[in-house]
């Protein structure tokens, strides 16, 4: 910082005009050396004040509405920046405001004497008492930009050439004081596009008119899976599909302040192509017209997409047969009512009864998968039979292995008492093992049910007759809404394993496809007791 003394004598003479311009060049020199707004408001004041002998002094710096908003204050060699809001109050009431609101140069010889001056608790007799000042607003052209305003701490110290002399040093301010502005406000704008650009969750590419790569963010260099500045001059069209129909073969469709939107598939240097929503558009560069990609992945999107087809797919699947038994059922016995023996209408009651209590398991299992989803804990558990356990779902499914006129063997171990669990949601798990193990295995075949007892843990296994499950598959047919390949045909597999193995998880247990052929095995583990090793 300079601390060079004025030329001038702080008694200054208005018939002294070369070193009056000596001054003032002085000055203009100085602030021309630094673009930092802070730096420049107390060069300007520093200067200022030794070159009229003044003891303290302020600039205030106002926007476009001549609102204050910055000031420099110094006292002695101590300088202040005071952007508060109390700035305002004090402009407003003050010589300042006065001599903006007049644009007009002021000289106060004693402030004791002048309501333009707001008297300060310093400003008693007491105190340092009456003081001189003088006032001039700051112009950048036409437009007034800000106030500066010296003070000495006694009266009768200014004279009109000091105020000749600020009112010159404002006119040559206002310039430096404007281009630090803009200096700064640009300085701002480009840390905030920078932050914008460069910690967005978006990739973003900048090209040339051409398509050519001259930027591109982290998040991009991430995705592409490239360091420092392997992805610049790569083309944009090899990067993705792009749409040559919407934006024209040379991007001549891309125009004005349009944005082009489309979806389309980002293809990294290595992994997996990536579904992507991109937004392009035209920019202004420093150096001419650039071109902005905007490639925001929405694989997630797509997985719910898929999700809420498979979950239609699967209402369909799982719902629509046991509700059009029920509807069947139903018409058959209000159409060709006394048509049918007691018998047969009983037949019909239970058939509807048992797909009305498969939907409902279904509505079920779409609940409980939620709750347990979310983290709810398993409340209501209690030690039960295995015995027990298979016993009452043969009670369920032994009409439907009848129907189609299939055996149900049990193996059970003699050893394997009772389990720590949720009765009715592991009912419904051996329910659901079951009911797949009859609907993937031929007519006239047999299920098994077996069970395992181990140190602190049963092992419950539902074997069928069917085609068995794919190496590949045997972990994803656990997946909501999955689809497995079997030897010939791909089937679906719905709620009921995705349910049951978040039952078995929340239990502390483990689900899994065992390597038993032929057919396919599940197998799922529950603790013996509360708290058990599984």
């Amino acid at each position: 910082m300079s601390n060079l003394r004025s030329p001038i004598s702080q008694e200054l003479r208005p018939k002294e005009p070369e070193a009056f311009l000596q001054l003032l060049y002085q000055v203009s020199r100085e602030l021309s050396v630094t673009l930092d707004p802070d730096i420049v408001l107390e060069r300007i004041l520093r200067r200022s004040i030794e070159s009229v002998g003044a003891a303290s002094g302020s600039i205030i710096v106002l926007n476009e509405a001549g609102k204050p908003i910055k000031s420099s204050l110094l006292f002695g060699k101590q300088a202040k920046l005071h952007d508060t809001p109390e700035l305002g109050v004090t402009f407003e009431q003050g010589l300042a405001g006065w001599v903006a609101r007049h644009a007009q140069a002021v000289l106060i010889p004693d402030t004791s004497q002048d309501a333009r001056w707001l008297k300060r608790p310093d400003d008693l007799p007491t105190q340092t008492g009456a003081k001189s000042a003088v006032s001039a607003p700051i112009f950048s052209g036409e437009s007034l930009i800000g106030v500066i305003t010296l003070v000495h701490p006694s009266p009768g110290r200014f004279t009109a050439a000091h105020l000749s002399l600020v009112e010159a040093i404002g006119q040559i301010a206002g310039a430096a004081i404007r281009n630090a502005l803009l200096y700064d406000r640009l300085q701002v704008a480009l840390q905030r596009y920078q932050a914008l650009f460069q910690d967005s969750v978006d990739a973003i590419l900048i090209t040339d008119r051409n398509g050519t790569v001259v930027e591109a963010n982290v998040c991009a260099r991430r995705v592409f899976g490239v360091q420092g500045e392997a992805i610049e001059g790569r083309d944009i069209r090899e990067l993705h599909q792009w749409n040559a129909q919407l934006l024209g073969t040379n991007f001549e469709a891309l125009n004005g302040e349009h944005v082009a939107t489309y979806a389309s598939v980002l293809k990294p240097m290595h992994g997996e192509e990536i579904p992507i929503q991109v937004f392009a558009r035209r920019i202004q560069g420093a150096d001419g017209e650039l071109m902005q990609w905007i490639l925001r992945d929405i694989s997630e999107q797509k997985m719910l997409d898929q999700m809420r087809e498979d979950l239609m797919a699967m209402i369909y699947h799982d719902i629509r047969s046991p509700l059009s038994t029920v509807l069947t059922t139903v018409n058959m016995l209000s159409l060709h009512h006394g048509q049918f023996s007691d018998e047969e209408q009983t037949t019909m009651v239970q058939i509807a009864k048992r797909s009305c209590e498969h939907i409902q398991r279904l509505i079920d299992m779409l609940l409980d998968m939620y709750l347990l989803e979310a983290g709810q804990p398993l409340s209501d558990r209690a030690m039960i039979s295995c015995e027990k356990l298979v016993q009452d779902c043969l009670q369920v499914l032994h009409p439907l292995a009848e129907q189609r006129r299939m055996q149900i063997a049990l193996q059970l171990s003699p050893h394997a008492g009772e389990v720590y669990i949720d009765e009715e949601m592991i009912q419904r798990v051996l329910v659901n093992l079951v009911d797949n193990a009859i609907k993937f295995s031929p007519v006239e075949s047999t299920i098994w049910i077996g069970t395992v007892d181990h140190d602190h843990f049963v092992e419950i296994w539902v074997r069928d007759s069917g085609p068995g499950i794919a190496l590949q598959d045997r972990e994803r047919i656990f997946d909501k809404f999955a689809l497995s390949r079997g030897e010939s045909r791909l089937r679906r597999h719905g709620l009921g394993l995705p349910f049951s193995r978040l039952v078995v998880n929340a239990h502390g247990g483990r689900i899994w496809v065992g390597d038993e052929t032929p057919g396919a095995c599940i197998h799922f583990t529950l603790p013996k007791q509360p708290n058990g090793t599984i």
